[in-house]
């Protein structure tokens, strides 16, 4: 990661800011390899033994400098704490390694180190929305009219839910996603002709095109998103059987989560 020159933050290339990243200190290149976790347990027979409870896994966090070039002449010093000061998480991605996209946003106090000439670095530190590395979004377009089965392969390094756009063609016909793989469905009913529903799987949020007559479908779910779990939960792979039954059309989106990077992005339809 750190040995990249560019990157893109928030859309904006690092290149058309007048920045480039450096290695302000001399040797090898220190990189946080996974992200930091911590045990949750309970003392038990007067704290000779630990109840073992689970993990909570720390949002990923990493420090790096920028080199702000012809600083003198372009006097871009407020146009760059612009575009790196943000109230949310924006997608950031290191030119070389485009496939692999942190939603991160700043942390901490950034540091401004020069030499009273105008030619100096920011050592800037990012903390992202939590411990994964995403692929890019991929999104699928097909029209189900009955029923339709595909296969889907999570080759990251946890689950994943999708994000729908389901256009309904029939009138109150069930839209409904098997999971052959879990056996498990998820259902929505009594959806109109014509109405569009958006369903951030990932969030549990589902919105109604027709939400304007009042008209909220999370009574009409069976409050089940769609797990899609990634390589290292399944025990031999993580190829998924999908089965839509229905008659309506949908945009399947999904994004990927690493723990590290390297890999190929893998998708069999």
């Amino acid at each position: 990661m750190l040995e990249n020159t560019s990157f893109t933050f928030n859309g904006i290339s690092s290149e058309d800011m007048g920045v480039m990243m450096i290695n302000p200190s001399s040797g090898l290149y220190e990189e946080t390899f996974l992200p930091s976790r911590n045990i949750i347990d309970t003392s038990v027979f007067k704290g000779k033994k630990r109840y073992f409870k689970g993990v909570e896994i720390e949002p990923l966090s990493f420090s790096m400098a920028i080199w702000i070039k012809d600083w003198r002449d372009r006097n871009n010093i407020r146009a760059i704490a612009r575009w790196l000061w943000t109230d949310f998480y924006c997608p950031l991605w290191f030119n070389n390694e485009s496939e692999k996209i942190y939603y991160a946003m700043l942390t901490g106090e950034p540091k401004l180190i020069h030499n009273g000439l105008r030619e100096g670095f920011i050592e800037l530190t990012f903390r992202c929305k939590d411990a994964y590395r995403y692929s890019p979004k991929k999104t699928y377009d097909f029209h189900v009219d009955g029923e339709e089965t595909w296969n889907f392969f999570n080759e990251g390094d946890a689950t994943i839910r999708p994000f729908l756009k389901i256009t309904q063609i029939g009138d109150k016909i069930p839209i409904i996603i098997r999971n052959i793989t879990d056996n498990k469905e998820f259902i929505i009913t009594n959806v109109l002709a014509n109405e569009i529903v958006t369903v951030d799987c990932e969030n549990e949020m589902i919105v109604s095109s027709q939400e304007y007559n009042s008209r909220y479908l999370y009574d009409f779910h069976n409050d089940y998103w769609l797990d899609i779990e990634g390589e290292e939960a399944r025990e031999c792979n993580s190829n998924y059987e999908i089965q839509f039954q229905g008659n309506y059309k949908i945009e399947f989106s999904v994004e990927y989560k690493y723990l590290q990077e390297g890999g190929e992005l893998t998708w069999e339809l």
